[in-house]
């Protein structure tokens, strides 16, 4: 697995596309940890530690050449209040090769599979229906 191909950013559709597309756009500096541990998923877990990494964007070629494993990627951001009656969804793109997803510490989605059960996606599109009840409008 590697980083190549990670576009993150949220796209916000209105029911049905009535009222258009809009995007909140999350490229830029994410908190990254080469490894893979369950207390990573902990909303509350302190990552102060992690390197930075610019998204989208190859690890190889942001300090981590060679490298074909897990990691984590982590990013805070504000979801503005008049978003709260919009339907929400998470656009990751293409992901070399699988993927889980969490918001706010629980689990939202992933795909391919993990070890024991690995299989490849990495040319699936990623997009994550975001349920209200895991969201935080206005923080």
């Amino acid at each position: 697995m590697n980083g190549k191909n990670i576009w993150i950013w949220i796209v916000l559709l209105p029911a049905l596309c009535l009222a258009g597309i809009k995007e909140v756009d999350l490229r830029g500096k994410w908190k990254f940890e080469i490894g893979d541990r369950p207390q990573y998923s902990q909303a509350e877990y302190d990552d102060s530690h992690w390197e930075s990494i610019r998204v989208p964007g190859r690890w190889e070629d942001q300090g981590f050449p060679g490298y074909d494993g897990f990691a984590w990627y982590r990013k805070k951001f504000d979801l503005p209040r008049d978003l709260k009656e919009k339907t929400l969804f998470l656009h990751l793109g293409r992901i070399d090769d699988c993927d889980r997803v969490y918001l706010n510490g629980k689990l939202l989605n992933g795909t391919g599979g993990m070890p024991p059960k690995y299989f490849t996606a990495y040319s699936a599109q990623r997009t994550y229906y975001l349920p209200p009840e895991l969201l935080h409008y206005g923080g």
